[in-house]
């Protein structure tokens, strides 16, 4: 008996007593429980994407750090489509000449953008747009955390959403604004998934999305069709092969021209010809010479050193990597500097696709290591055990899904190594592209600016006719759908001029002295000045529009 009472006594000792004791028991073990819920880690990956993209919206928006290209373009398109009109584009069409009825979808066949007209009947705002980017990154992680939990476990799953969620060319692309190619980084994983879990007509049902996103990319498609061939989706891959090609070519040639672009408005490999069947006899007569072109700058090698270290070079292991090579070689090949730098909106796309190659890759590496380690173990006289046989597994994909076989000792040392590599790329990609935004301090001088910015886009009234400078253009745009960009020597005949001398965006304005220059032909050709502080200038046009200019405005009231 006293055993008993021993033995009891020790438990009835630890057991909380008190209502307060339990909840205090409760508090301290919440965390472990949050940790145990099956969709907390990618939620959590998730939500850190989304919050510190966010967080470097805020910034960059209260430092007024966006320009009106490419943002203020799609702000209008977007605008027009929540108001059911067609995707006006003032601000680009007056700037490439062909006047401000000019559509967006004669400068790039992205009707996706018509799915985020529904956000601008919560806010009319161009932040909208800035938050959906941050959600598109946001949700893309998430879907790059599920392939990589059922190739490599939860844990690796962690570091790759995280991986990716904050890569360098996410941080990039968050920095220039929302772009059409945001689109991609999402479809593009979502397609990779429904393959990965043997679902290849969803896969090629999403992958084909991508036509709506931009004309070049049904040759993305075109690729995705190769990836099918390998699983041996034979019929699958010839109908996106063939649709994929054929769709670029009708949407380049024929539906942009007709829409109110130019044939070869973004032509730009006059190293290889002065048109594609030029350049096409050149790659094929001088092969070499098109090779070096792809290598030919310092920009290009540090590009292409970038994009193979978002994967530790795991990339080069899988085929998924070929879906790269499309919008890759077009912007290698180009004349275009800012084409071939790792800046801009342009490579948020291949993030998603390198660290999903980097995943199989590593994957492939680590079953053969475990073949090795196997062959190694029967040699040496150890005996294996046959496997009991496994219970039946939940379907793929699914938070209680069975984890991957477990890996040998040599497979775990290898995906340790290649984890701390792609989080070493990831944190020195912080210091150098982008993320030292949040940290980086403000001069008196710059915080007068934006005051008398935010005084200057308060003075203009609602669809007045505006010619603004880059940066103000972009909060500006709110106010008026009436908006283009004021360039220097190249006055559009607006009622309205506002310009910067100290903005934070150079371009097109590249100094000081060219804003003062602008501001003085203004004043002597009928405009008067409205607002003169820390360098921004709001002039108003008493007379009518001066003779000999581009009066984009036509007989438009103003």
């Amino acid at each position: 008996m006293s055993s008993v009472a021993e033995t009891s006594a020790p438990a009835a000792a630890t057991a909380p007593s008190t209502l307060g004791e339990r909840a205090e028991r409760w508090a301290l073990d919440l965390p472990g429980r949050i940790r145990a819920l099956p969709y907390f880690a990618p939620l959590a990956v998730v939500a850190v994407t989304f919050l510190v993209n966010v967080g470097i919206v805020l910034v960059m928006w209260g430092r007024l750090g966006y320009g009106a290209f490419d943002l203020t373009i799609f702000d209008q398109a977007v605008r027009n489509y929540s108001q059911f009109h067609l995707p006006y584009v003032p601000v680009k069409g007056a700037y490439a000449g062909t006047g401000v009825d000019f559509l967006q979808l004669g400068d790039h066949f992205s009707p996706i953008n018509a799915v985020a007209a529904p956000l601008y009947w919560i806010w009319s705002d161009v932040r909208m747009l800035l938050f959906l980017q941050a959600a598109l990154y946001a949700a893309a992680a998430g879907v790059i955390w599920a392939y990589a939990k059922d190739a490599l476990g939860r844990t690796s799953a962690n570091f790759v959403g995280v991986a990716f969620g904050l890569s360098w060319g996410i941080q990039e692309a968050t920095l220039v604004g929302y772009h059409e190619l945001d689109w991609a980084v999402l479809i593009v994983p979502l397609a990779l998934r429904r393959l990965q879990l043997g679902k290849p007509r969803q896969a090629l049902a999403i992958a084909c999305v991508l036509f709506l996103v931009k004309e070049e990319m049904g040759l993305v498609v075109a690729v995705f069709g190769l990836l099918l061939w390998l699983r041996g989706e034979r019929r699958l891959a010839v109908v996106a092969a063939v649709s994929g090609v054929i769709w670029s070519a009708i949407a380049i040639t024929v539906l942009v021209p007709k829409i109110g672009g130019m044939h070869n408005q973004y032509w730009s490999y006059n190293s290889l010809g002065k048109n594609p069947k030029q350049a096409g006899l050149h790659v094929l007569e001088h092969p070499l010479s098109t090779l070096h072109l792809l290598v030919s700058n310092s920009d290009k090698q540090d590009l292409l050193i970038w994009l193979l270290a978002v994967s530790a070079g795991a990339c080069l292991l899988s085929p998924i990597t070929l879906l790269v090579v499309p919008p890759l070689l077009l912007r290698m090949l180009s004349d275009t500097a800012t084409y071939s730098e790792p800046k801009y909106h342009y490579n948020a796309p291949l993030m998603g696709i390198l660290l999903l190659a980097g995943v199989e890759g590593v994957a492939k590496v680590m079953r053969w290591l475990d073949r090795v380690e196997a062959v190694g173990a029967i040699d040496g006289g150890l005996e294996v055990e046959p496997a009991e046989p496994a219970e039946p597994a939940e379907p793929a994909g699914s938070p209680e899904s069975a984890e991957p076989k477990q890996p040998g000792e040599l497979s775990k040392l290898f995906l340790r190594i290649w984890l701390a590599a792609i989080t070493a790329v990831l944190v020195i990609g912080i210091q150098y592209h982008g993320y030292d935004t949040l940290t980086a301090t403000s001069s008196p001088a710059e915080n007068a600016f934006r005051a008398a910015a935010k005084t200057a886009v308060a003075m203009i009234p609602e669809n007045a006719t505006v010619e603004s400078e880059s940066a103000i253009a972009v909060p500006l745009s709110a106010r008026t759908r009436n908006l283009v960009l004021a360039e220097p020597g190249k006055p559009h005949g607006s009622r309205w001029v506002v310009l910067g001398k100290a903005s934070p965006i150079d371009w097109p304005w590249v100094s000081g002295s060219q804003v003062e220059k602008a501001r003085r032909w203004y004043l002597a050709h009928g405009y008067v000045t409205r607002f003169s502080r820390d360098g921004v200038y709001v002039l108003y046009r008493t007379g009518p529009v001066p003779a000999g200019i581009d009066n984009v405005w036509g007989q438009r009231p103003q």
